[in-house]
């Protein structure tokens, strides 16, 4: 078992809540700069200091304290990433109101229902959302505030129900002096609710996750003993902010040390590579799919200068490749020092994946060219970090080694050691909103979250995960398979782009015949279950193909079926015989995901859903 992984003579971050955190740092770093942000078109970046996000922030709570908020009332963020986004959320909550991050990408009617589930007291919003704002709020009871992070201040428009409020401005509200601005800090309790996250994920309907003050700081302290930052980093902000998972770590963490974050307006590579060379970047955090485009990139454009470079650079790699497996990563960050300047990207000395497993093939990538990039595991029911590894320790294949002050086991084991993935921490949530039954069905009787994820513990402490328990396929030979073991396989394929593993019925055994799960292990249930087998519903890499193959073949459904039935043979080639894929189907269309890029699971829980065709028996 490694130990000892924690980063030492950090301090412990222990604020009671974000009012005390809020008035230390914009007062330890006033003069410092806490937010970057270049809109579209412009030149310069817009800078925030940690004294205008203090000023600020004391006046739109003082704004909205005016207008008869009190302590506990709920305020909507519903806006893309820009300063005011951070500016806000770090307001609201350390007003001791309780901020519900909304994802800009949902539709209208499903924002809707979060402001009326949340029962919001007021609603701040970008401008592109401004328009039909009063109409939506003219249906929340609740709602007696909106403000506009791009208008000038007018009416709301009319709509059903209660009438909805005037839209005040940024501009005005920032301005505000008509009240005190921040309560008291000793008047926030630590376990006060800080946060309502809302989120589907990819298994199903909405629930609201409810965060502490205490929960959430635990939280980003844990990140920093696992990933040590300082106020000499220089964050960049990608991912969109609604997700617990940027805003523990990409925005309040690197705040609570004084550093700098630069919010990327779109998740373009060249915005991104362009925010990071001129603001000298040093921390990344962000989703695997855009690790996967980075990499792609930076291999693409190697081969677009022609055979000699590229078998210059195959065989540095190749150094470098060998450096790693004996444990000299430092050899490719020699080797390819120019290049990660010229691509933009040479200060950022760490990127950290998340929201996703990290593909080993485009993690070997970074690796090999001098990038420190590592994983970690988390959901938001635990604020989200429970695992991560580190620059020291890291295994490509694992979640990493779990973080401060958090515990982790597997439940109902089998004989391999899997089961389900159960944590305790004091980042744990206190529950989801206004719903005790799926509070309760989430925790253990002894107070362990039930992660829903199935893995494993090595001998040296680092998690594996193999799949959901949801999404479990039962065999009629009683074995249980879980898909996301055998998509992985699919990974840095240049011909399948996306994968999905369902079961599909299997019409080898009598009509209305079940069978019992035999297997030990997470997710048994009792009684019967329709046996199923192993299908796999792809969708080509048309870019990748046609960069490689040719238009024309990319155009070519027959041909396009044979090359994809080919990496299914190759799949198979790995796999045991209960697991392999016996049928498959190309589709033409991406799956729908959510704004985190993950399929959703739960609208193609079956064949026919995944694929369109219906099985005759």
């Amino acid at each position: 078992m490694i130990k000892n992984y924690l980063a030492t003579g950090l301090p412990t971050y222990d604020w009671p809540n974000f009012n005390y955190m809020l008035r230390d740092i914009c007062s330890r770093f006033s003069g410092r700069v806490a937010f970057r942000y270049r809109a579209r078109g412009a030149r310069e970046f817009e800078e925030w200091t940690y004294e205008r996000l203090g000023r600020e922030g004391a006046a739109l709570a003082a704004f909205l304290f005016s207008r008869g908020l009190s302590r506990g009332d709920r305020v909507a963020i519903w806006s893309e990433n820009r300063p005011e986004w951070g500016a806000a959320y770090m307001a609201v909550v350390a007003a001791g109101l309780v901020a519900v991050p909304i994802d800009a990408l949902l539709p209208e009617e499903e924002v809707g229902r979060v402001l009326q589930a949340a029962e919001v007291g007021a609603v701040i919003a970008s401008g592109r959302f401004s328009a039909r704002l009063g109409e939506l709020l003219s249906g929340v009871a609740s709602a007696s505030v909106a403000i506009g992070l791009d208008e000038s201040p007018k009416e709301g428009a009319p709509g059903k129900g209660s009438p909805a409020p005037a839209l005040a401005s940024w501009a005005l509200v920032s301005a505000f002096a008509g009240g005190p601005g921040f309560p008291p800090p000793e008047s926030i309790p630590p376990d006060a609710d800080a946060a309502i996250i809302f989120t589907s994920g990819t298994t199903g309907a909405p629930k609201g996750v409810v965060l502490s003050h205490a929960g959430i700081i635990a939280n980003f302290d844990a990140s920093i003993h696992s990933l040590p930052i300082s106020k000499e980093d220089v964050f960049m902000c990608v991912l969109p902010l609604h997700h617990t998972y940027p805003t523990t770590c990409s925005l309040v963490s690197p705040l609570a040390v004084g550093a700098a974050i630069t919010i990327v307006e779109k998740v373009v590579g060249r915005v991104i590579i362009d925010d990071a060379r001129d603001t000298g970047g040093t921390v990344m955090i962000a989703v695997p799919l855009l690790y996967d485009k980075l990499a792609q990139a930076l291999e693409q454009g190697i081969k677009a200068k022609g055979a000699p470079v590229s078998v210059a650079v195959g065989v540095l790699r190749a150094l470098s490749r060998a450096g790693c497996g004996l444990g000299l990563p430092g050899l490719g960050r020699t080797l390819f020092k120019g290049l990660r300047a010229r691509s933009g990207l040479g200060s950022l000395r760490l990127l950290v994946a998340g929201g996703g497993p990290l593909s080993t093939a485009t993690a070997r990538v970074f690796d090999e060219f001098g990038f420190r990039i590592v994983q970690g595991y988390g959901m938001s029911e635990n604020g989200p970090l429970i695992s991560t590894n580190t620059p020291r320790h890291h295994d490509h294949r694992s979640a990493g080694l779990v973080v401060k002050r958090t515990e982790v086991r597997i439940a109902d084991r089998n004989e391999r050691g899997v089961g389900e993935i159960q944590v305790r921490s004091p980042s744990l949530m206190k529950g989801y909103w206004k719903d005790p039954e799926a509070t309760a069905a989430i925790f253990t009787e002894d107070g362990w979250l039930r992660t829903g994820d199935v893995g494993r513990i090595d001998r040296r402490g680092f998690i594996y995960i193999t799949g959901r328990i949801k999404s479990l396929i039962v065999t009629a030979g009683g074995k249980n398979i879980y898909p996301e073991e055998i998509e992985a396989l699919f990974e840095g394929s240049r011909v399948v782009r996306e994968a999905l593993i369902v079961g599909k019925p299997d019409l080898a055994l009598p009509r209305g015949e079940t069978l019992v799960k035999s297997e030990a292990g997470a997710g048994g249930t009792e009684g019967g279950i329709a046996a199923e087998k192993v299908a796999a519903v792809l969708v080509p890499d048309y870019e990748a193909i046609k960069a490689d193959l040719g238009a024309e073949l990319a155009g070519d459904e027959a041909a396009l079926r044979e090359l994809v039935k080919a990496e299914v043979e190759r799949v198979n080639r790995s796999l045991p015989p209960y697991k392999k894929i016996s049928d498959f189907h190309v589709r033409s269309v991406e799956f729908e995901k959510t704004s985190s890029r993950k399929i959703k699971r739960y609208l193609y829980k079956t064949w026919e859903a995944a694929t369109g065709e219906k099985q005759a028996r």
